[in-house]
């Protein structure tokens, strides 16, 4: 008798599935029939009819599914616009396993391989193939199902993987309930109840709401059922059902043409950035290539990104990217012919028309190439405008008489003990005032045009007053006059006076750790991003005596999915991580994040890392200013 330990998962099932195995492989000595037999029955012998669907969220469509079957049987069938499929086989080829590849999803061309099991016997059999069944077969067996894999199973395996469902599927549903996915109503069987590859059925659903939980660890379906494989537990399902969507097309200059898959949109706000705004639309194809005794799943992207600029000066970059290959990518930064729609709606969707934008390679070379054509997308969760991020920065400077709202701002302290403090306005234009001691307050505004630039100031009696506490900076403009200092720009270079006031609120709170190398961390700094539904928050003491402290936390649709923290400018680092189990980190618990969008709350919020290893718990309330 042999053990076969590799398709055997202690502690996902037990019991009946665990001894069902066991007899098997004390049954016989793997593949009995012939090299060679074909699917042709014998004459007069039962055959039996196998159907199902192969989807992803999305149909598989022309997708080959390769059945491998007892006694050598083996069969193939191609999937229809639907997903579904159909094949028949002699039934004394029962049990049999099943592999999809190939085909589209979505327009798109797939690169996954999923798999599934027939649930028994008889002469008319459901088995369907999606990541569900994937993700219940790498449970069962403790090993991710590859094309490797399926090549390497034997009878006593395939009748090991038919035996071991119920189990397996028990125990995923146990997993997707206790993160609270919303199942399918009835009793829960991804392999053989009938499901139609459409929004509105449970199983598709399921599917689109497992896909909207992938985070930066586990990006898409490929490493979540690897992650499962190892024990690890599912990422948290979403808050609230995510929506993206991507279309229209680019026709290239060189004969070549773009369209962004049907997910294909990411929205950036970054205020940190000089360029704060992006929309990406994307097209990522997933493929396996060799490696080693195994697969390795790869991305080649090709990606149009839109750089939105307040003076309507949009920069656009396209990027070619084939892994292991070359990689394009080419700019054009001024005079790019794109247009920008005015967001609307409740999702406030955006179309963006490119009028043959003319790229350059980057770095700059005589290569070109153009783009012609209109892109549109819509995602819901999703921030548009730096002004709906968190803020605490309210007022407006008036420019000659004109008030302008202060969009983003920031105060930064000098060596010497002065102010620095900067704001953009929605003109997209830039104020800095700095203070410093012994030194007159000054004040400089610049503009950037196709042309060039524009910087005006004024060094001395600005007339500008700073009130500064613990909580709140105000700036106040009196009449400041600025004259220009440097104009290379077609914008008019005459005097300008600036008035009226803005405010900016201070990051706030402590949090402290009951044990190991820090016993508080109390920031003087902070700054917010979104991605989608993704926010990023960044709190840090940088710059001050003692400092060296940054704090990130990640949260996908308000849930916090990651928190790192580098001590001592990033000597040691501290982590907790949604499906961080396998690399021996905890997962991210006791997190929360205010109404307000900038207040996190901590209780007990254990982080590990550093060397030796220590795990930090943390306890606290830290209120950032945002923007």
């Amino acid at each position: 008798m042999r053990h076969h330990n590799t398709y055997l998962r202690h502690g996902r099932f037990s019991g009946v599935a665990a001894l069902a195995m066991l007899l098997a492989a004390c049954g016989g000595s793997g593949d009995g029939a012939a090299p060679g037999t074909g699917n042709a029955p014998p004459a007069g012998s039962a055959t039996s009819s196998i159907s199902g669907t192969a989807a992803t969220g999305n149909p598989i469509v022309g997708g080959t599914v390769t059945l491998s079957c007892a006694n050598a049987g083996t069969a193939t069938a191609t999937t229809s616009s639907t997903g579904d499929w159909t094949a028949s086989v002699p039934s004394s080829n029962l049990p049999c396993a099943l592999e999809v590849t190939g085909g589209t999803v979505g327009g798109i061309a797939n690169t996954d391989a999923f798999f599934s099991t027939t649930p028994g016997t008889g002469s008319t059999l459901i088995a369907n193939l999606s990541p569900l069944t994937s993700l219940a077969l790498a449970g069962m067996t403790g090993s991710t199902p590859n094309h490797a894999w399926f090549a390497g199973l034997n009878d006593v395996n395939r009748l090991a993987l038919a035996n071991g469902t119920a189990a397996a599927i028990s125990a995923l549903q146990s997993a997707l309930s206790a993160q609270n996915f919303t199942l399918p109503a009835g009793s829960f069987n991804p392999f053989s109840t009938p499901f139609t590859a459409t929004a509105g059925n449970g199983y598709d659903d399921l599917l689109e709401q497992i896909r909207a939980s992938f985070t930066v660890s586990v990006p898409n379906f490929q490493a979540l059922v690897s992650a499962y494989a190892t024990g690890a537990s599912l990422p948290p399902a979403p808050a609230g059902a995510a929506s993206v969507s991507a279309s229209g097309s680019l026709t290239l200059g060189n004969g070549d043409s773009f369209t962004p898959q049907a997910d294909g949109l990411e929205v950036s706000l970054k205020a940190s950035t000089n360029d704060p705004v992006t929309y990406t639309f994307y097209r990522h194809t997933e493929r396996q290539i060799p490696y080693g005794a195994s697969y390795l799943t790869t991305t080649d992207k090709e990606e149009v990104t839109v750089v939105k600029k307040a003076n309507g000066n949009h920069t656009v970059i396209y990027l070619k990217q084939v892994y292991g290959s070359s990689t394009v990518q080419l700019i054009c930064q001024n005079n790019c012919g794109v247009s920008i729609s005015t967001a609307s709606g409740s999702t406030h969707p955006v179309t963006v028309s490119f009028n043959a934008s003319t790229l350059t390679t980057y770095p700059a070379s005589a290569t070109t190439l153009t783009l012609t054509g209109t892109l549109a997308g819509d995602a819901s969760g999703t921030l548009w405008d730096l002004l709906e991020l968190p803020r605490t920065t309210t007022g407006a400077i008036g420019i000659d008489g004109n008030n302008l709202t202060v969009i983003t701002a920031s105060k930064s302290s000098t060596v010497a003990g002065g102010l620095t403090l900067s704001a953009t306005l929605s003109d997209g234009s830039s104020v800095v005032i700095s203070q410093n001691p012994g030194q007159a307050t000054s004040v400089l505004r610049s503009q950037t045009a196709p042309s060039g630039v524009l910087m005006q100031q004024c060094a001395s009696a600005c007339g500008v007053t700073i009130a500064d506490s613990a909580s709140a900076t105000t700036v106040t403009f009196s009449s400041t006059v600025l004259t220009t200092s440097i104009n290379t720009s077609s914008l008019p270079g005459t005097a300008v006076t600036l008035s009226n006031h803005f405010t900016i609120g201070a990051s706030t709170g402590t949090l402290t750790n009951s044990s190991g190398s820090i016993a508080s961390f109390t920031p003087v700094a902070d700054s917010v991003e979104s991605s989608n539904q993704t926010r990023v928050y960044v709190f840090n003491n940088l710059g001050v005596s003692g400092g060296g402290t940054l704090l990130s936390v990640t949260a996908l649709q308000g849930v916090v999915t990651n928190v790192s923290l580098a001590l001592n400018n990033g000597a040691s680092l501290y982590s907790c991580m949604n499906n961080g189990s396998a690399i021996g980190l905890p997962a991210c618990a006791g997190i929360s994040i205010g109404a307000d969008g900038r207040t996190l709350m901590f209780a007990n919020v254990a982080l590990k890392g550093g060397s030796p290893a220590a795990t930090l718990t943390f306890n606290g309330t830290l209120v950032g200013k945002g923007l």
